[in-house]
C-alpha cells in the first residue's frame, strides 16, 4: 500500500504574486548627452557643471579672445586659478580666467544668480540686463531670450588669502534648492520616461583622460583618488560627471542605468568603481556593466591606447587584432564580477559588439570565459551605405525626403538588419547571453562621417518629417520580430537631447529641451514615444534577478513529487521567505521560510521555474524544478 505523504504547505499558505502582464520584448532606455556648453540637453539646474574648461585674457587687452595661457597658471585641487591676476612664463602680460556658453537654447529665460565663496570680481558679456551685485558672494542678472544666445563669465581677480571657489550659476527659480534637487525639472519631465539610462557620454568614456584622441600614453593609467569629483569647477573636463550624480538620477528617479568602464583605469579605480556602485546603488536598481565604448572604433582615443598597451597590430604590434583587447575586458569584467559576488543579480555585464563586423565580434565574445558575461551588445543605428551617399551627391540640393527614405530603407535591409541578426544567431544564442543594444536610432550621415555634402538640406529635413517616424516605428517592429528568449532586449537611444547637423549627425529625439513639438514636429521622439506607452515602466519586473543565482543548491525531489527546500545555503546571509519564479524570471508565489519543510510540485502555479530563497534584497540562492 503506497505511503500517504503530507506536507507541511497547502494550497492557502502560498501568496500568490500579483498577476504579469505579457512581457514586452522591447525595453527603451536612452543614453544621455555629453556636458558641454555647446549642448542642448542642460541636465543640471547648476550651469557651471556644464561650463567650458578655462582660457585666459590678457589685462588691458580687448582684442584677443583666448591668449592661450591657461595651461601656464596654477590651480587648486577643484580646478580654480590660485590668484587673479597671474602671469604666465609665456606671457608678461596679467592674465584672468574666462569661461564661455557657445548655446543657451535650453535654458531658461529668467533671472540668474551667480554665487562663490571667496573674495574676487567677475564680469560678464552676453545679451543680460540687470548685472546686480547683491552682496560680497551673489551676483544676478536676467537674461530674457536665451535663444540664440552666448554668455561669457570671467573671474578678473581673485584673492590669493581667499581665493574665488565652489562658482555656481543657478537657473531662474532654483536658487534655494539646487544642493538638493540638482537636475533640471525640464529634463527630467524627459529622461524619467525611460526605463534605463546610459551614462556612456556622462562619463566621457570616449577619449576619458585624454586631452585629445590622439595625445597617448600607454603606460599612464588613472587610480581612484584622480577619478571625477563633485566639487569640480566643470563637468567638461575629459572624465566627465562625477559617479555621485549618475547614483543620485538612479536613486532618486527609479531608473535603472548602464555605466562603462574607463579603458585607462587602473585595477584599484576598476574595483573601487564597482564598490561605489555596490555600496550606494539601491538594491532595486539594476545596473550594466561595460568595458569602455566602441574599443574598436579608430577615432576614439581608448581604441588608440588600448592597441598601444596590449601591442596590438592595428597599432604595429605583434599581437592579433581584435583578440588582443580581451586581457583589458576580461580584467574590468572579473573585478566587478569579484566585487559583487552573492549579488551578480544587481548588475549585467555585457559586453560591446562590432555590429557591422562579425568576425571580430565573435573573436572577442568567443575568447572570453563564457561565464564571466551576461548580454552582448550590438548597436541598432541604421542610414545610408557609400553608393547611398554618392547617389545622393550627384542630386544635391534636388535630393528629397521621400528618396532619402527609400535609400536608407533599401541599405537598412541589406545591412544593418542583417548585421544585427547575425549578432543574434552567431552569438547571442549559441553563448546563451542577453542582447542589450548599447545605442540605436538613425544615424542618416555623409559619408566619411564630419564630411560637408551637397545635400544637407535633406538631411536636416527629415529629422522633422513624418517619413522619419515611419523609420523609426519600422526599426522597432523588425527587432520585435527578431526577438528571442524571454527576457525583453535593452535599446538604449543614441540620444536624448541634440541639435540637428547635417555633418555631424543629428542625434537628439528633441533638438532642445524647450523645443515646441506642435511647432517643430519630433518624430523620433513621437516613434519612440509610442513604445514607451505601450510598456511602461509599470510592465517591466525588474531585471530578472534567477540568472546569477540559479544552480547554487539541488532540489531533492521525493517520488511523491514533492520537493525539500533548505533552510539556508552559503550564498545566503538572512533567509526570511521562500519564492516561485517561472522560466522568464517572474515571481508566480511567496511565502515565509519554514525550515525543514516540503513542498509538493502540484500546487506550483508553474510547470517549471525555480524555487528561491529569499533576503530582504531578493533571491539569494535558487534551484531548478520541474513537472
Amino acid at each position: 500500500m503506497p505511503r500517504l505523504h503530507l506536507t507541511v504547505w497547502v494550497l492557502p499558505a502560498l501568496v500568490f504574486c500579483q498577476p504579469s502582464p505579457p512581457p514586452c520584448k522591447l525595453r527603451l532606455g536612452t543614453n544621455l548627452g555629453g556636458i558641454f556648453d555647446y549642448g542642448t540637453e542642460v541636465p543640471f539646474v547648476d550651469l557651471m557643471k556644464c561650463a567650458r574648461l578655462w582660457y585666459t585674457k590678457a589685462v588691458g587687452d580687448y582684442d584677443t579672445w583666448d591668449t592661450g595661457q591657461a595651461s601656464y597658471l596654477s590651480y587648486d585641487a577643484d580646478g580654480y586659478p590660485t590668484q587673479i591676476p597671474q602671469t604666465s612664463p609665456h606671457d608678461s602680460r596679467p592674465q584672468y580666467v574666462c569661461t564661455f556658453w557657445a548655446v543657451t537654447d535650453s535654458w531658461e529665460p529668467g533671472t540668474y544668480t551667480l554665487l562663490w565663496e571667496g573674495d574676487g570680481d567677475f564680469e560678464a558679456s552676453g545679451p543680460i540686463r540687470n548685472w546686480q551685485r547683491i552682496n560680497d558672494s551673489t551676483i544676478t542678472f536676467e537674461f530674457p531670450d536665451t535663444r540664440g544666445a552666448q554668455l561669457q563669465l570671467c573671474i578678473t581677480r581673485s584673492n590669493p588669502a581667499n581665493r574665488v571657489r565652489n562658482l555656481r550659476l543657478i537657473m531662474p527659480g532654483h536658487s534655494q534648492t539646487y544642493r538638493t534637487q540638482p537636475f533640471n525639472p525640464r529634463w527630467l519631465t524627459w529622461v524619467t520616461k525611460f526605463h534605463a539610462v546610459r551614462f556612456m557620454d556622462w562619463g566621457h568614456t570616449n577619449d576619458w583622460g585624454q586631452s585629445d584622441p590622439w595625445t597617448i600614453d600607454p603606460n599612464r593609467t588613472f587610480d581612484w583618488s584622480e577619478r571625477s569629483k563633485p566639487s569640480y569647477y566643470t563637468f567638461t573636463h575629459s572624465k566627465g560627471v562625477p559617479y555621485e550624480y549618475m547614483v543620485k538620477l538612479m536613486n532618486d528617479y527609479d531608473l535603472d542605468g548602464w555605466v562603462c568602464i574607463p579603458h585607462s583605469a587602473s585595477p584599484d579605480y576598476i574595483r573601487q568603481m564597482a564598490r561605489f556602485f555596490r555600496d550606494n546603488l539601491e538594491p532595486d536598481r539594476h545596473l550594466v556593466v561595460e568595458f569602455s565604448n566602441e574599443i574598436w572604433n579608430g577615432i576614439f582615443g581608448q581604441a588608440q591606447w588600448l592597441g598601444l598597451r596590449y601591442n596590438c597590430e592595428t597599432q604595429g604590434g605583434t599581437q592579433f587584432w581584435p583578440e588582443c583587447l580581451v586581457p583589458a575586458i576580461q580584467q574590468a569584467l572579473d573585478i566587478w564580477t569579484q566585487e559583487f559576488q552573492g549579488q551578480l543579480h544587481r548588475i549585467t555585464r555585457t559586453v560591446g559588439m562590432f555590429t557591422s563586423f562579425l568576425d571580430a565580434s565573435r573573436r572577442i565574445a568567443y575568447n572570453l570565459r563564457p561565464e564571466s558575461f551576461d548580454a552582448v551588445s550590438p548597436a541598432y543605428y541604421f542610414g545610408i551605405g557609400e553608393e547611398s551617399d554618392s547617389i545622393l551627391d550627384q542630386l544635391g540640393a534636388l535630393a528629397t525626403v521621400s528618396y532619402l527614405a527609400q535609400l536608407v530603407r533599401r541599405d537598412r535591409a541589406q545591412h544593418e538588419w542583417v548585421w544585427i541578426r547575425q549578432i543574434v544567431d552567431s552569438i547571442a544564442l549559441p553563448l546563451g547571453k542577453k542582447v542589450y543594444f548599447y545605442e540605436g536610432g538613425q544615424h542618416i550621415t555623409p559619408i566619411p562621417f564630419g564630411a560637408p555634402s551637397t545635400y544637407d538640406q535633406v538631411l536636416l529635413d527629415i529629422q522633422r518629417d513624418t517619413a522619419m517616424y515611419n523609420l523609426y516605428v519600422e526599426n522597432y517592429e523588425y527587432l520585435k520580430s527578431i526577438h528571442r528568449g524571454q527576457e525583453p532586449w535593452w535599446l538604449m537611444n543614441f540620444t536624448l537631447v541634440w541639435n540637428r547637423s547635417a555633418q555631424y549627425g543629428s542625434w537628439g529625439l528633441l533638438e532642445d529641451l524647450r523645443q515646441d513639438t506642435t511647432l517643430i514636429p519630433a518624430p523620433k521622439l513621437s516613434a519612440t514615444l509610442r513604445y514607451l506607452n505601450a510598456c511602461p515602466r509599470s510592465t517591466y519586473l525588474p531585471a530578472s534577478p534567477i540568472g546569477q543565482t540559479a544552480g547554487c543548491f539541488s532540489l531533492t525531489i521525493s517520488s511523491e513529487s514533492t520537493v525539500r527546500i533548505p533552510s539556508s545555503t552559503s550564498s545566503c546571509v538572512s533567509v526570511q521567505r521562500v519564492g516561485i519564479y517561472d522560466l522568464a524570471g517572474r515571481c508566480v508565489a511567496s511565502f515565509p521560510l519554514a525550515e525543514k519543510k516540503e513542498l509538493s510540485l502540484n500546487q506550483l502555479p508553474t510547470c517549471a521555474g525555480f524555487i528561491c530563497l529569499q533576503e530582504e534584497s531578493g533571491p539569494c540562492c535558487c534551484g531548478f524544478f520541474s513537472r
